[in-house]
């Protein structure tokens, strides 16, 4: 009896161990904040598509932003509708806008313009009560063709943002236009390499502001427009006093961060030259396009490519996109910045989702088969174990063609604005973060080899990639997938 009792002790005991040890190991392995890439099946990839498109529109919604959704999936602000005019098109804009008035009466606005003087011209026009009688669609192609403007050089203003927005920002606030700054100069000797970032803003403060031990930031100058209430003669977009970049979403000279988005990349960008490759004359061109709650649109987004390409921003950071539905003038923006000499590279996204089947752009740009723009490129993030991190969007579809690659992007701490500091964290995760790394190689490319394309940079990138940097699998629908994790590249001429 005492041998059958103690066998029964030994074996509650061992089997206690066993449950002990399972529990112990799961919660070590736990990741309360973070849920794993999802593994579906290829037919469960349409149902999570829309449910990401659902997702941003109801988010929008929710912060009070006017939204519809598109057939396609992506969410659009109501009534409006935006219209690119090529040189030989702008003797009739007034004309197209008589006739807006005309037929539409005070529903009819003319609400931002973009660029003059003859290059082109982008317009935003509103016509309340146009989208009252669609289902699913946008009003926009019937506005348009009534008031003469050509399919092709149309499009409804969608939403962008770095993340689907999650609330309003409390700590939001106005800060006016710069009336007097001064550029503090490099005083590096190699050819200049302005970097735009297209974002929330930064803090152009930081370049009197020494951060734990690191040099002050250097931006970009316009050195034809200083600040001074005169417009350069020439300046393609009639911009009074743009002195380090601009702030399109309350148009005025002062693109100052109100969310912290945008300083923090910065702060990644030079972080990453300074310890790599300090002898780079990076300038920092700050370009505003997203407002204090991280929501911006596509009519701002094209005019601020449109911007870093004419200024000669030869890197664009993009940290940012759209889910649903192609947007044809930010596709035509891109591909003229290129063709000014400036690549531009784009973040991958934060849903878990597969690009294979989720349509997600900027990126997607550089993923068709047809007319895919050479000259941009999309980044993944990493997780600190440098495998794929938990939240990034992945490519399954043509990886390596396509050249999916991830740089690190979980908890990376960088600069905030002076004025959040102790209200919102220094340290971020995602492909945001990931994006301005990608950005400094590009620019380390650059710095060597300055006459090459952005379609050249892009290729000789990729192939430095496939050639030196070995790859990862995720295995997916069955089937195993490499990617490539990057962290740095080193060029020789």
């Amino acid at each position: 009896m005492k041998t059958q009792s103690r066998m029964f002790f030994n074996a509650l005991m061992l089997t206690l161990a066993v449950l002990l040890s399972g529990l112990q190991l799961h919660a070590q392995n736990r990741r309360p904040d973070r849920r794993p890439l999802r593994e579906t099946s290829t037919s469960d990839q349409e149902p999570q598509s829309q449910e990401i498109y659902n997702k941003v529109t109801a988010s929008l919604r929710q912060l009070d932003y006017p939204v519809n959704q598109l057939s396609t999936g992506a969410s659009y602000i109501p009534d409006q509708l935006m219209a690119w005019y090529t040189p030989e098109q702008m003797n009739n804009i007034e004309q197209i806008r008589a006739r807006g008035s005309k037929l539409f009466g005070n529903n009819f606005e003319v609400v931002k313009t973009c660029g003059c003087k003859g290059k082109f011209q982008i317009e935003l026009y509103e016509v309340r009560g146009m989208d009252a009688k669609e289902e699913g669609d946008s009003g926009s192609n019937k506005a348009a063709k009534a008031m003469g403007i050509k399919e092709e050089d149309q499009q409804d203003n969608l939403y962008v943002f770095p993340d689907i927005p999650q609330g309003i920002n409390q700590y939001a606030q106005a800060f006016g236009t710069l009336n007097s700054f001064s550029v503090k100069k490099s005083q590096k000797t190699a050819t200049p390499i302005p970097i735009a970032i297209l974002d929330t803003g930064i803090d152009h403060r930081y370049q009197d502001q020494s951060v734990n031990g690191e040099p002050a930031l250097v931006f970009w100058e316009n050195d034809k427009d200083p600040v001074d209430g005169q417009d350069d003669p020439d300046d393609p977009f009639c911009l009074t006093d743009d002195i380090i970049g601009w702030d399109f979403v309350n148009d005025d000279n002062n693109p100052m961060d109100d969310h912290s988005h945008g300083t923090h990349l910065a702060g990644i960008v030079v972080r990453e030259l300074r310890q790599h490759q300090p002898d780079i004359n990076y300038q920092l061109m700050a370009l505003k396009v997203m407002d204090a709650n991280g929501v911006g649109n596509t009519f701002d987004a094209v005019c601020s490519i449109l911007y870093a390409a004419e200024k000669g921003a030869r890197v664009i950071n993009a940290s940012w996109g759209f889910y649903g539905g192609s947007e044809k003038l930010l596709q035509r923006a891109i591909r003229y910045a290129a063709s000014k000499g400036a690549v531009f590279v784009n973040a991958a996204g934060n849903e878990r989702a597969d690009l294979a089947v989720t349509n997600y752009y900027p990126a997607e740009y550089a993923l068709t088969t047809r007319n895919s723009i050479r000259g941009l490129m999309f980044v993944g993030a990493l997780g600190k174990t440098g495998d794929l991190w938990s939240d990034t969007n992945i490519r399954t579809e043509g990886i390596k063609q396509d050249g999916f690659v991830a740089t690190p992007g979980e908890d990376i701490r960088s600069l905030i604005p002076l004025h959040l500091r102790g209200k919102v964290s220094a340290t971020k995760s995602g492909t945001s973060m990931a994006t301005p790394v990608m950005s400094a190689i590009m620019a380390n490319y650059i710095h060597t080899f300055p006459s090459h394309s952005p379609a050249k940079i892009r290729s000789s990138i990729l192939n430095e990639i496939l050639t030196t940097i070995p790859s990862k699998t995720i295995t997916r629908y069955g089937k195993v997938y490499p990617y490539y994790p990057v962290e740095w590249l080193d060029f020789s001429p």
